[in-house]
């Protein structure tokens, strides 16, 4: 396991957030929790992280424009985007037409994750 890979994680649900975070941590990554979406980009420019992690579960539209940005960019298409949605979507989710890498259902499978 690679350590010290750095993990920003984008989630509105700051319950999600602190969970998941904790969790990753205990693995040895360096997570970055953002809860809004404000500084979001500006962040990500100034110290890219090697994975991002963003809650989909809602359907919030400034979350799907943001990983369609991020994705469209030249720079940040070769980082991976994994996109944390509802068990109830896993048999329709397609991660492509999402620009997402790959994706985990929630609730969370640590072991998964």
């Amino acid at each position: 396991m690679a350590t010290n890979l750095r993990i920003t994680l984008i989630a509105r649900d700051q319950d999600l957030a602190g969970h998941l975070s904790i969790r990753l941590q205990s693995k040895d990554y360096q997570v970055v929790t953002l809860t809004g979406l404000a500084s979001v980009m500006g962040l990500i420019y100034s110290d890219p992280p090697d994975i991002i992690i963003v809650d989909l579960s809602t359907t919030d539209d400034d979350l799907h424009s943001l990983v369609k940005t991020l994705k469209g960019d030249s720079y940040f298409s070769t980082i991976p985007l994994i996109g944390l949605v509802e068990k109830t979507y896993n048999e329709t989710f397609d991660p492509e037409q999402n620009s997402l890498d790959d994706f985990i259902s929630l609730p969370v499978s640590y072991p998964e994750l």
